[in-house]
């Protein structure tokens, strides 16, 4: 009598990019975690510039009616900016 052991392709338990199940799930968690913390700093930003003056925001070029169209997230060039001053990228927020 021969034993005859059956034993699984190392495939198993991956998808077709070769990560298991877990690093799956792992890198999914990555993922939402990030997304989270993009979105505290980004309305931690929204805060302080909420927090400044008249005199602070006109230094950086903004008015407080402005300051809506950041939260939604309005691609707008401010009225005290000019096209050269200042790129979208260069944003901190």
């Amino acid at each position: 009598m021969s034993i005859q052991l059956n034993t699984l392709p190392t495939s198993v338990g991956t998808n077709d990019v070769g990560l298991s199940i877990g690093n799956r799930i792992t890198t999914a968690f990555h993922h939402v975690v990030g997304k989270i913390q993009e979105a505290v700093k980004l309305r931690r930003s929204l805060r302080e510039i909420e927090g400044l003056t008249d005199r602070e925001l006109s230094d950086i070029g903004l008015a407080h009616d402005e300051i809506h169209r950041l939260r939604r997230g309005d691609v707008f060039v401010p009225l005290g900016w000019t096209e050269k001053d200042v790129k979208r990228e260069a944003l901190p927020f």
